[in-house]
């Protein structure tokens, strides 16, 4: 409208600001939000530290806001403002995608891309927190140090420096099959139904979302080995230094001694024992 105003001693400044203007731009925000004259046709917002903003303009994505005071007018045809607490590490947003390609987006957050047949490890403050399903992901760099890991689960084994952690994190079954091996004891793995290897003792995972684990465990003695798949064994790597195949002709008879002692008499067949440490 057109106004008149008196002003006799040259006290008063008018200024004029576009409604077309999607911010309210000024230095003394904090000043006029007080006065509470703009309440009507302003809406204010303060972002404390540990807070930050996604603005959608006419359904585009704007920007991030970061820590500070801001306005926009209330009858703004299309403005969203979502708000959100970086404590809350992990950007849970629909639109993770275009945020993320955002010009300025790499200074708030750390993207995270885990492809099919990975798995993603998520460190915060050098901590493992959780394992990551396939997807992209956001992360606020504040106010918690964020490292992403991607890890191949075609490599069935997992032998993470840190497995400990992996394991005793809440949803570990989900993801790892772990297993420990006494000293007295050798693990036979199997993946998929073929026999993979032998493993001696320790501490020990496979990638279970990757394929079907069985461990079987044995005890390596003077008996023979009794386990289904004994060929496949004998083929694999490093089989002569856990069992050992013993043929006995037609013609002969077998003959086993345990410290000197005569334990076994073989007729005619193959046999497979542990080789004893």
């Amino acid at each position: 409208g057109d106004y008149f105003v008196t002003d006799w001693k040259n006290a008063r400044d008018i200024l004029l600001f576009s409604k077309r203007d999607t911010w309210f731009i000024r230095n003394d925000l904090d000043v006029l939000e007080k006065a509470g004259k703009l309440s009507e046709l302003v809406e204010f917002i303060v972002l404390q530290d540990n807070q930050r903003a996604l603005v959608w303009v006419d359904g585009r994505f704007d920007g991030i806001l970061s820590p500070g005071r801001y306005a926009y007018w209330k009858d703004y045809s299309d403005l969203r403002v979502e708000l959100y607490d970086t404590q809350e590490t992990c950007l849970q947003t629909k639109g993770i995608e275009t945020v993320l390609g955002w010009v300025g987006a790499g200074t708030e957050l750390y993207r995270a891309t885990i492809k099919d047949g990975c798995v993603g490890l998520l460190w915060l403050d050098g901590q493992f927190d959780r394992f990551l399903e396939p997807g992209t992901y956001g992360f606020w760099k504040e106010p918690r140090e964020v490292r992403v890991e991607v890890v191949d689960m075609s490599e069935a084994r997992c032998e993470h420096p840190k497995l400990d952690a992996l394991l005793k994190s809440p949803d570990a079954a989900s993801w790892l099959y772990g297993f420990s091996i006494a000293d007295d004891e050798v693990a036979l793995v199997w993946l998929d139904g073929r026999f993979e290897r032998f493993l001696p003792n320790g501490r020990y995972a496979y990638w279970s979302r990757a394929q079907e684990v069985a461990v079987e465990k044995g005890k390596p003695d003077a008996e023979q080995v009794r386990f289904d798949g004994l060929d496949a064994m004998l083929k694999s790597v490093f089989a002569s230094t856990y069992i050992k195949e013993t043929v006995v002709s037609e013609s002969e008879i077998g003959l086993v001694f345990v410290d000197g002692k005569l334990t076994e008499v073989l007729s005619a067949g193959k046999f497979v024992y542990w080789v004893r440490g």
